[in-house]
């Protein structure tokens, strides 16, 4: 009742939200930490509860995080929003797609969510960023024998292009140098 009473959401959306994070697996203790960073995130971004959840709470699990990280998380997201045409939903939605493959090859919430915001921010969808930047790292941390043979006419070896290794902005910065654009 009292999130109801201090917030735009009602007592009754409260609640909902609530629901949707104990689905999610999360304790009573981690939804009372956790409800509050999602409601702000969910009003900065003009979206509902249950949206800016489901992408909150998929992003925490990909990036293998503890509920109380939720409110960093939430604010990572709105700050990239805010710098890039991306909105919050959209740039939630990126995270939810291109999470787990990012941490897989070690890369940062904040460095997933700035490659995701400077992706919008070159024109690519919305919808189409999440994929688009699980595609690259995979494919970088892969490299097929063609791309490293092209790689090699440039100078570049394929360890000097893994996200894992150097972080996808250094890969990135490295590929532009050598006259390759994303």
């Amino acid at each position: 009742r009292e999130i109801g009473a201090t917030s735009v959401f009602s007592a009754t959306e409260a609640a909902q939200g609530a629901e949707e994070l104990a689905r999610a697996g999360l304790k009573a203790t981690e939804i009372m930490a956790a409800l509050n960073p999602i409601m702000d995130l969910a009003i900065a971004g003009q979206t509902t509860f249950k949206e800016a959840a489901d992408f909150t709470i998929s992003t925490l699990f990909a990036f293998n995080k503890t509920a109380d990280e939720t409110g960093r998380i939430a604010d990572v997201i709105a700050f990239a929003a805010n710098e890039s045409k991306a909105s919050v939903t959209g740039l939630g939605f990126g995270l939810s797609y291109a999470a787990s493959t990012a941490n897989s090859a070690g890369l940062s919430l904040e460095e997933t969510a700035a490659a995701l915001a400077t992706l919008n921010q070159a024109g690519l969808r919305p919808s189409t960023t999440g994929t688009g930047l699980r595609g690259i790292i995979a494919s970088l941390e892969k490299l097929t024998p063609q791309a490293k043979a092209t790689l090699a006419t440039m100078g570049l070896g394929a360890d000097e292009v893994k996200p894992s290794l150097h972080g996808l902005i250094e890969v990135m910065l490295k590929l532009r140098e050598h006259g390759l654009g994303v």
